[in-house]
This record gives C-alpha cells, sequence and structure tokens, in this order.
C-alpha cells in the first residue's frame, strides 16, 4: 500500500500538496501485477490544518499566561484540557492527564474534595467553591474556583470549566489588616483609659 504527501509544481509554478494513494494487485506468485491508485490535493485541508494549529497555539499562550488555573473535562469527567499552571501546580503534564478520568490525575484526596462541584456543574449547575490545597511543590495554597457547565451550540451538556485562582496572598494580608486593625483599637482603648486615669 501507497499513502503519501508530496509537493507538486503546477504549470503555473504554483506549489500544489498532494496525497498519493494507491494499491499493487499480486499474480499468484505474489509479483505486483498492476497499481491502482489516486492522486488528490490536499493544500485547502493542509492550510485549514496549518490556521488550526497556530488558532490553538494563539489561545493556549494567552491561557497559559493567566494567573489562573484552568482545565476542562468531558462529561466523563476525563481531562481534555489543562493550562501550563493546572500542570504545575498538580505536577501532571497534560499529555499524561488528556484522556484521563479527574480522579486518577489528581489523586483520590483532593478529587474528594472537588468531585461533588465537579458533578454538580455536569448536571448544569454553576459553583462556586474555596479551600486548601497542597502543590506537588509541597506548599499550601488558599484557592477559590468556579465550576461551570459547557454547552454545545445544540444546547447539549459536554463537559465542565474549572477555573482557580491562588488567593493565599490575598488572605494573608487580609489577616494581617485584620490584625493591625485590632492592635490599633487596643492602642486606642489603651489610650483613652490612661488618659480617664490622668483625668482623675
Amino acid at each position: 500500500k501507497l499513502d503519501v504527501r508530496c509537493r507538486v509544481k503546477s504549470k503555473d509554478d504554483e506549489t500544489i500538496w498532494c496525497r498519493l494513494r494507491g494499491e499493487a494487485a499480486r499474480d499468484a506468485a505474489g509479483r505486483p501485477a498492476r497499481l491502482s491508485g489516486s492522486i488528490s490535493d490536499i493544500s485547502a485541508q493542509l492550510d485549514a490544518e496549518q490556521a488550526l494549529h497556530r488558532s490553538q497555539n494563539f489561545y493556549g499562550t494567552i491561557l497559559d499566561s493567566l494567573p489562573l488555573f484552568l482545565a476542562y473535562a468531558d462529561r466523563h469527567e476525563r481531562v481534555v484540557y489543562a493550562n501550563r499552571a493546572f500542570q504545575e501546580f498538580f505536577g501532571v503534564p497534560l499529555a499524561r492527564s488528556r484522556g484521563r478520568v479527574i480522579n486518577d490525575v489528581i489523586g483520590d484526596r483532593r478529587y474528594g474534595a472537588i468531585g461533588p462541584y465537579v458533578r454538580e456543574a455536569l448536571q448544569g449547575k454553576q459553583i462556586e467553591a474555596q479551600g486548601k490545597f497542597r502543590a506537588q511543590s509541597g506548599r499550601m495554597t488558599d484557592m477559590d474556583a468556579v465550576f461551570l457547565p459547557h454547552y454545545d451550540e445544540d444546547g447539549e451538556l459536554q463537559g465542565c470549566i474549572v477555573a482557580a485562582r491562588d488567593m493565599t496572598e490575598k488572605r494573608q494580608l487580609e489577616a494581617e489588616l485584620r490584625q493591625s486593625q485590632k492592635m490599633e483599637a487596643v492602642g486606642r482603648l489603651t489610650g483613652g483609659v490612661a488618659h480617664d486615669f490622668n483625668n482623675l
């Protein structure tokens, strides 16, 4: 069998991509007797494939640069996509996680925390959640997440989008601010008491 792609120059000196397919008919001794096949112009198909590849790279670059952990799972909870931040956090490259169920990718304990939200999103509900997760590096991280159902153009539920944000630093700053405000209130109270004592 023959199935190859090749470039052909037209009489107008234009390069055309072609696909050559053929198969040899053999005689009783197994020798090729005749060859039949076809040649088709696949230039438009290759142009479309290259445009799709460029588009995927472009959107992949955007999604990788966002300060979010993004993933998409189909209706059977199989991982279809995960951006770079998600892959690095869980320590699982997309090449190893694509097509596997979420539980196998992130582990039982993490799945126990987010699985109910994924299942609710796969029933058509938008869910927001908060939690603490340990990154593959060992760092404990505060997360805010949203689980969004995804529908196709016919309104059929296709999967679930997960978008999470690292809130650790913000929560630490908020805790420090609350502590500072408490100390300031204690200082004012102490100052007021001292002032009253002076008056007495």
